[in-house]
């Protein structure tokens, strides 16, 4: 039984973060050592040389990438440029804060499925350290967190649907989100209603 002390749901929130941010800040200086890779110069080079009109706050890039993704991480990097300079130890936090994002949605979706704390810890604890999603990688595909915070939430409203039809709208919501954040990785989302239906079917 999963308990209903909402203390207890906090202290476990709090030590996701934890875990996700210790690992990670412990590893953070050697990360840095290796600095912006060649994709990250790339399309920080982009967005500086092809903006466009600025309405308001909102700056417009003249997009001849032919690729959705692509102008998404131009964006990103070039908004974190903005914001921080080119300090490269904001743009890892501010990835490892989507990573959190990530991890917890994770978690929170697992627990809610299978009712199985200790399950939930090593889902948690294996997306942390997995390498693929360990942060050495390009700053620009920090942004791919959010793929996963979106998914999560589209799958537990999917879930939710069966005794609250109207959810389905926010599980539709949520994909939509999803594909619009990593279209480049949108054939990963297709088995997941079939892997929901067969938790429906097991419970």
């Amino acid at each position: 039984m999963i308990s209903t002390n909402p203390f207890s749901k906090v202290f476990g929130i709090i030590f996701l973060i934890l875990i996700v941010w210790i690992l990670h800040i412990l590893f953070l200086p050697h990360l840095l050592q290796w600095g912006m890779q060649e994709d990250d110069w790339r399309w920080l080079f982009y967005f500086d040389t092809h903006r466009g009109n600025q309405i308001g706050n909102f700056i417009t890039i003249r997009n001849d990438l032919g690729s959705v993704h692509a102008l998404q991480q131009v964006y990103y990097i070039g908004i974190l440029r903005r914001i921080f300079g080119l300090n490269q130890t904001a743009f890892q936090l501010t990835n490892l804060f989507f990573k959190s994002l990530a991890a917890l949605s994770a978690g929170y979706l697992v627990l809610k499925l299978t009712k199985n704390r200790l399950f939930t810890f090593f889902v948690v604890f294996f997306f942390v350290i997995f390498p693929s999603t360990a942060g050495l990688f390009p700053i620009i595909t920090g942004l791919n967190y959010l793929i996963v915070v979106f998914v999560c939430f589209s799958i537990y409203f999917y879930y939710q649907s069966v005794n609250s039809p109207k959810k389905i709208l926010l599980a539709a919501f949520f994909f939509f989100l999803a594909l619009s954040v990593g279209p480049a990785r949108a054939y990963l989302l297709l088995p997941l209603p079939l892997f929901v239906e067969l938790i429906r079917f097991k419970n």
